[in-house]
This record gives structure tokens, sequence and C-alpha cells, in this order.
């Protein structure tokens, strides 16, 4: 990884962590950072946009799309007491 790309992703670590911080309960914080910053531009622009509008419940349910996403592409994993991923991964 570049020099350029560290600084993007330190960018956009901050970025999260202060959004998260601003409206996702203490316990879920670390897991929505986590998936977050596993997002694709389109993805983390989607939240982004969702955010802004001040759709807080639109912006969970897109962390929600990206870890449906990430788990069945294999990069994670889920586990029932997880706070994020679609009903389908609770059965």
């Amino acid at each position: 990884m570049g020099q350029t790309e560290k600084v993007k992703k330190i960018k956009k670590f901050r970025s999260i962590e202060r959004i998260i911080n601003h409206f996702i309960v203490e316990k879920a914080r670390q897991e929505a950072i986590d998936i977050l910053m596993s997002s694709n531009h389109e993805e983390f622009e989607d939240f982004l946009e969702k955010f802004n509008d001040g759709n807080l419940n639109i912006s969970c349910m897109v962390i929600d799309r990206i870890k449906m996403r990430l788990v069945k592409e294999g990069k994670i994993k889920f586990d029932k007491t997880d706070n994020f991923g679609d009903e389908e991964l609770r059965k």
C-alpha cells in the first residue's frame, strides 16, 4: 500500500469514526466501523449520502447491506450476536 493510499484510509477511518460515534450505540460502534472500512467507494458514498440527508435508520440499513455482501464474499464471518446484517443471516 502506497503512502497516498494509507493517508486516504486514515482519513476514511477518522470520518467514519466521527459519524459512527454520533448515532450508533456504543456496543455496535466497532462493528459498524469495521464494516464501513471494508466498504467499496460506492457503498461508502451511499452511506454518507443517507447520513447527510438525516436518514439515520437508512444509514444503518446501508451498513446491513454492506455486511451481507462481505459475508457472502467470505470476507467476514457472521455471528448471531452481531448488530448488523439481514435477518436471513440470523437463521
